[in-house]
């Protein structure tokens, strides 16, 4: 798999939102681990994979929407996310 189209994470861990770039197909593990302040992110179309961890800690995420393409979800993608009310799974989810 290409580096384009795997996400490592941010490099300001202190973001409040974000938009990760179509192509991206991964996720990789613990990518947005202990980003404190990140209230929400837009998942491109493409992504197939949110690994272990990768939103582990964020507690301030309230919501997300997991598009369709998304095949596979990693333990404890979003463990400690105390505020995490809302998560939209898309039709079509496998």
């Amino acid at each position: 798999m290409s580096d384009d189209s795997v996400f490592n994470g941010p490099v300001d861990r202190s973001i409040q939102s974000g938009k990760i770039r179509e192509g991206v197909k991964v996720i990789k593990s613990e990518a947005f681990k202990d980003c404190n302040e990140l209230t929400q992110v837009v998942l491109p179309e493409s992504l197939e994979t949110i690994n272990y961890g990768a939103f582990m800690n964020c507690v301030n995420l309230t919501s997300i929407v997991i598009p369709k393409s998304v095949k596979e979800i990693g333990y404890g993608a979003f463990n400690g996310c105390v505020k995490l009310t809302s998560v939209v799974l898309s039709e079509g989810l496998k």
